[in-house]
C-alpha cells in the first residue's frame, strides 16, 4: 500500500515542480516582453525626435531657398520690367483679341437664344390661335397671300382686289386681274389645317395616322365647298377655275400622302391647289404680263408725245421763220433810211457846223448801217438724217 502512495505523492510533487517551472518561465517571458516594449517605445520616441528635427531643418532650408529665389526673381523682374511687359503684350494681345471676339460672340448667341425663345413663344401662340379659330386662320391666310402679292410686284386695287362682292352676293377672298383688266381669277385663302397641326403634337402612331387622314378629308371637303360656290362663273371674264390657297407645301404634301390623286380630283372640280411657291409663280407670270401691257402703253404714250412734240416744233419754227423774214425787211428798211440820211441830211448839218451856226462841241452823229443779216437756213427744218 505504501508504494502506490509514494508514487502518487512523487507524481504530485513532480506536477507542482513542473507548474512552478512553467509559471516562472511565463513570468520571465512577460518581463522580457515588457523590457522589449519599453526599448521599442524609447527607440520610437528617439526616431520621432530625429524626424521632427529633420522636418524643421528641411522647412528652414526651404524658407531660405524661397526667400533667396524671391529676391532673385524680384531683381530680375525689376531689371527687365519693360522687356517683360512688351513681350507679354505681344504674346497676350492676340489672346485678348480672341477673348473679346469670343465675348462678343457669346453676347450674340445670348441675343439669338432670346430671339429664338421669343419666336418660339409667338409661334406657339399663333398655332394655338389658328387651331382655335377659323376666323384667325382666314385672316392669317389672307395676310400670307397679300405678302406674296407684294413679292410678285402686284398692287392692290390695280392688279388685284380683296373681299369684293360679285354675282349672287358671293365674296371671294381675292380677285386676280389678268393683263388688260377683263379676266379675273378668284382665290380662296381659308384652307383647313387644324388636324395636321394636331397630328404634330400626337405621339400615338395610330392616332397620328387618323389625324392625317382627317386632314386629307378636310382638304377634300373644302374643295367640294369651293366647287359648289362656283366663283369662276360669278366673277368677270372667261377664267374657268378657282385657286385654293394652302399656306404651306408641307400641308399639301401631307394630304397627297393620304390621297395621291387629290390634285386631279381638285382640278376635275375646277379648283387649282396652290402653295406659297406655286402661287408666287402664278402671280409672277401674271405680273410679267401686266408689265408687258404697261410697257406697251408707255411706248404708245411716248409715240403720242413725240408726235405732239414734232407738231409743236413745226409750228414754232414757222413762227421763227416769219420773224426772221420780218427782221430782214426791217434791217433793209433801216439801212435805206440810214443811206438817205447820210446822203441828204448829214451834209447839210455839216455845212451848218462849218458856219458855226450850231451849238459848239455837239456835232451831228453819223448813222452806221447794219451789215449782219438774219440767217436764211431757219426757214427749213433739218431732215431726220441731219444733225440738229
Amino acid at each position: 500500500m505504501q508504494d502506490p502512495i509514494l508514487i502518487f505523492f512523487a507524481f504530485l510533487t513532480g506536477l507542482l515542480l513542473a507548474g512552478l517551472y512553467f509559471k516562472r518561465a511565463q513570468l520571465e517571458a512577460i518581463r522580457q516582453r515588457d523590457i522589449a516594449q519599453s526599448q521599442l517605445e524609447g527607440q520610437k520616441a528617439q526616431q520621432e525626435a530625429v524626424t521632427s528635427a529633420q522636418k524643421e531643418t528641411a522647412e528652414m532650408l526651404q524658407q531660405k531657398i524661397l526667400e533667396s529665389f524671391e529676391g532673385v526673381a524680384s531683381k530680375a523682374l525689376h531689371s527687365n520690367q519693360d522687356q517683360f511687359l512688351k513681350a507679354t503684350e505681344l504674346k497676350m494681345g492676340p489672346l485678348y483679341e480672341k477673348l473679346n471676339r469670343l465675348q462678343e460672340a457669346t453676347q450674340g448667341l445670348k441675343k439669338l437664344d432670346s430671339t429664338a425663345q421669343e419666336l418660339g413663344r409667338r409661334s406657339d401662340a399663333l398655332a394655338t390661335a389658328l387651331r382655335g379659330s377659323s376666323t384667325a386662320r382666314g385672316q392669317w391666310g389672307e395676310q400670307s397671300v397679300e405678302r406674296i402679292f407684294e413679292l410678285a410686284g402686284m398692287k392692290k386695287g390695280i392688279h388685284y382686289f380683296t373681299q369684293k362682292v360679285v354675282e349672287n352676293q358671293l365674296r371671294p377672298d381675292f380677285q386676280i386681274l389678268l393683263a388688260g383688266g377683263k379676266d379675273r381669277i378668284p382665290l380662296d385663302a381659308k384652307a383647313p389645317f387644324t388636324a395636321y397641326y394636331d397630328s404634330l403634337q400626337e405621339e400615338n402612331v395610330t392616332r397620328k395616322k387618323d389625324l392625317l387622314r382627317l386632314h386629307e378629308q378636310n382638304v377634300r371637303e373644302h374643295i367640294r365647298i369651293l366647287a359648289s360656290k362656283d366663283y369662276q362663273n360669278a366673277v368677270e371674264g372667261d377664267v374657268d377655275f378657282t385657286v385654293m390657297y394652302i399656306p404651306g407645301d408641307h400641308l399639301l404634301d401631307a394630304a397627297f400622302e393620304q390621297n395621291p390623286n387629290l390634285l386631279e380630283h381638285a382640278w376635275s372640280k375646277r379648283v387649282l391647289l396652290a402653295t406659297p411657291v406655286t402661287l408666287l409663280s402664278l402671280l409672277s407670270t401674271v405680273g410679267y404680263q401686266w408689265s408687258r401691257v404697261e410697257q406697251g402703253r408707255k411706248v404708245n404714250e411716248i409715240a403720242e408725245a413725240a408726235k405732239e412734240l414734232h407738231t409743236r416744233m413745226r409750228v414754232f419754227t414757222e413762227h421763227v421763220a416769219k420773224m426772221g423774214t420780218h427782221m430782214d425787211r426791217a434791217v433793209k428798211s433801216y439801212n435805206e433810211v440810214v443811206g438817205s440820211y447820210n446822203r441828204k441830211v448829214l451834209p447839210q448839218g455839216r455845212r451848218l457846223e462849218s458856219m458855226q451856226a450850231t451849238e459848239a462841241g455837239k456835232p451831228i452823229a453819223e448813222l452806221k448801217p447794219i451789215e449782219t443779216s438774219p440767217r436764211k437756213d431757219l426757214q427749213a427744218l433739218p431732215s431726220a438724217e441731219e444733225p440738229a
